[in-house]
């Protein structure tokens, strides 16, 4: 009997798989320095991997020498998550990353389409081939936060956005197919009108909804996830849902911004009341009182 035709991301190879993300890929010194500099060589410094990939030379060299820890959540996306390490650096989630299982692959200025060259340039093929292979690096959790620089003053998302955006949950699910996706909404921005920036957000969010049927149909049809093992729908996961839209724009007032889009410190404060406990319920974690 002819296998169904294939009608799910999660159906196709990785080749053609990858093949989408190269299409859809646009470099970025800034992407490439941090990416080649910072993410690759704490990455496999902390899977151990022998030999670990060639460095590039022409930037800062950083890897957190006191995190060993394996790796069960990972950051992607933009400067949101890379000034943890300055303006956020009193949270949780700093913490989780700074000395726990998390890692923090955020660069300043991406849009959705330089998040998706540093998946081709490495990061997809490792941590798919980490997940599969070894349990004590499984991915149970992502933070995606992506999608403030693809708004224009002049635009707000576009089709071509919510797409790119589209590529990269389903990026998050193919590494790990049992982990769960946050997806952070898009905050609001001083240069951009508020009714620019929730109607893309109602765009995104109706990609997550989107992407969660796909991931109900391709798991009603016995497909399985990491390891082999078959996707347990609804285990330990409201709803059963892979992606969760997480909404925190209105929570964070003008006076919480260091500029027309950073947060500052109080504003910090206030993302990680609402996602920290996510990512930690997630990691089986109590977090920690305050």
């Amino acid at each position: 009997m002819a296998s169904p035709p294939k009608s799910s991301f999660l159906d196709a190879s990785d080749v053609e798989f990858l093949a989408q993300l190269e299409s859809h890929a646009k470099f970025k010194q800034r992407t490439h320095d941090t990416h080649y500099n910072e993410h690759m060589p704490e990455l496999t410094a902390r899977l151990h991997l022998n030999p670990s990939l060639p460095e590039d030379k022409t930037g800062a060299h950083h890897v957190n020498p006191a995190n060993n820890s394996p790796i069960h959540a990972i950051y992607l996306g933009n400067s949101h998550l890379e000034r943890l390490e300055t303006s956020g650096s009193k949270t949780q989630l700093h913490a989780l990353y700074e000395t726990g299982a998390a890692l923090n692959a955020g660069v300043g200025g991406d849009k959705n389409e330089n998040v998706i060259w540093r998946l081709t340039e490495g990061l997809y093929s490792i941590l798919h081939t980490t997940n599969n292979n070894n349990n004590i690096n499984e991915i149970k959790v992502w933070l995606l936060v992506s999608g403030t620089n693809n708004i224009h003053t002049k635009h707000g998302i576009r089709p071509r956005d919510a797409y790119t955006w589209k590529l990269l949950l389903q990026a998050c699910l193919r590494i790990a197919p049992r982990s769960r996706v946050l997806a952070l909404d898009v905050g609001f921005r001083n240069d951009v009108d508020d009714v620019v920036v929730e109607a893309g957000n109602r765009v995104l969010e109706g990609v997550v909804r989107e992407v969660n049927g796909e991931v109900r149909a391709w798991e009603g049809r016995g497909g399985r996830g990491g390891n082999g093992k078959k996707g347990k729908e609804g285990e330990d996961r409201e709803g059963g849902d892979r992606v969760v839209w997480v909404e925190c724009r209105h929570l964070i007032t003008r006076a919480m911004l260091d500029d027309h889009v950073h947060l500052n410190e109080s504003g910090y404060e206030v993302l990680d009341r609402v996602v920290a406990p996510l990512v930690m319920r997630e990691l089986g974690l109590e977090r920690e009182k305050e």
